[in-house]
């Protein structure tokens, strides 16, 4: 799933658990990071990492695939969730990606 598709499943916190557990994770939200393949991009895929099983870099290489992280997921669900309910008129989900990832690279 890209990062653009994500976005809708993490405007709440019982979405973002949907989403995790169709992901086959069944670990706390406060141990999961989200990163990026290749590239901090809105069409990039999104992959879930339990955070003890990677190294605790920004970019990792797992068989082979290059990931950057984005953040860890409960903060990128507060942001999203945040940025969506503050916002008058209600952001795309498209605006939501944009935001988020000038938030990460100039900001975090």
């Amino acid at each position: 799933m890209k990062l653009i598709e994500t976005i809708g499943y993490l405007k709440t916190i019982g979405n973002t658990e949907k989403l995790i557990a169709s992901e086959g994770l069944s670990i706390e939200l406060g141990l999961i990071d989200v990163y990026l393949k290749d590239k901090l991009d809105i069409e990039s895929e999104v992959r879930f990492f339990d955070v003890d099983t990677i190294p605790n870099n920004l970019e990792i290489d797992i068989e082979g695939i290059h990931y950057v992280n984005l953040f860890p997921l409960v903060m990128m669900q507060e942001i999203i969730q945040d940025y969506s309910n503050l916002t008058t008129p209600k952001p795309s989900n498209t605006e939501i990606a944009k935001r988020l990832l000038e938030y990460r690279i100039k900001d975090a």
